[in-house]
């Protein structure tokens, strides 16, 4: 039998190039579509760890996420040596509040007091719900007299607080300042106990010394 060469069909270069053209198409779609999937990941991701670290009628750090927070700029500190200090803000008669205008008015109060702290700190400060009426904020780089300043514009932001009730809303504040030695703990504590100081002394202050 003779041998036949079988004939190639070569494509012309219109052809070629219209194919290129669809690959080259179908990769930038491949591209925006992994694009897309890891933007909607990390917006899951960072959704889950908001969830995670807020408490969520306050909006503000839930009591883990403050205790994390206090935890990186005291190892932060640790590097590199500067003032740290905490207010812990109770807020006063608190209990009387839910008992006599029930608990939805009690949470407009704990609404309404996250947002005054966290408007009169700054960016770089961390506020967090501790626990209950409780409110712990962690100033870096802050001394102890400028967080008693601050601690007293709270207090006075506070005073002015519209409430259902015919007496002003006020709390009490304790204010701490890491010291050589010190641990986080020993900084909580002696916010801790001069919340109950001021509350010893009247309520309606700030305590920053024991």
């Amino acid at each position: 039998w003779r041998l036949m060469p079988n004939i190639l069909a070569i494509p012309s270069m219109a052809v070629l190039k219209d194919q290129n053209e669809q690959l080259r198409h179908a990769q930038e779609c491949l591209e925006q579509a992994n694009h897309n999937l890891e933007q909607k990941v990390k917006q899951r991701t960072e959704s889950l760890q908001h969830l995670a670290n807020t408490d969520q009628l306050t909006q503000v750090k839930n009591r883990r996420a403050i205790l994390d927070s206090l935890e990186t700029e005291f190892k932060r500190m640790e590097r590199h040596p500067n003032n740290l200090s905490l207010l812990m803000l109770d807020i006063d008669h608190f209990k009387a509040v839910n008992d006599e205008y029930g608990h939805l008015e009690g949470d407009k109060v704990l609404v309404n007091v996250a947002q005054i702290i966290t408007k009169t700190c700054r960016q770089t400060d961390a506020v967090g719900r501790y626990g209950g009426e409780e409110f712990l904020i962690m100033l870096p780089e802050t001394s102890v007299q400028d967080a008693k300043e601050l601690a007293e514009r709270i207090r006075i932001a506070i005073k002015g607080c519209e409430t259902k009730s015919e007496s002003p809303l006020t709390c009490s504040i304790g204010v701490s300042s890491l010291t050589k030695g010190k641990t986080i703990l020993d900084l909580i504590k002696n916010a801790d106990d001069r919340v109950y100081k001021a509350k010893d002394l009247g309520r309606n202050q700030v305590v920053y010394s024991d």
